[in-house]
């Protein structure tokens, strides 16, 4: 039979946790506050099934348009006809991206 084509194939090193870091997930991850326009990369965190985005957006680079008490709204370019897609990640899978000052003010 072929492999499979679904939401989590190929994606076995992907979403692995590293050594030392498998169940738990620590509190700071629930304590994090975000701000509109900061800049968050999408690491997807293979522990939390729930809200897991797709794999495409596995180490992307986005800015945080939209922040509600369950979610946050990440503007992410993707070349889909004419349009830039609007993504509401779990705060799981998104960490503050260091960004040098130069490249956040553009």
């Amino acid at each position: 039979m072929p492999a499979g084509h679904g939401l989590r194939s190929r994606t076995r090193d992907l979403f692995a946790r590293p050594f030392r870091k498998k169940g738990y997930i620590p509190l700071s991850t629930y304590l994090r506050t975000y701000k509109i326009g900061d800049y968050v990369d999408v690491k997807v965190n293979g522990a939390v099934h729930k809200g897991m985005p797709h794999k495409f957006y596995h180490g992307r680079t986005g800015r945080v348009w939209n922040v509600t008490k369950r979610a946050i709204g990440v503007e992410i370019n993707k070349q889909v006809k004419f349009f830039m897609p609007f993504l509401f990640d779990s705060f799981r899978c998104i960490y503050l991206c260091e960004l040098p000052d130069d490249l956040a003010r553009k």
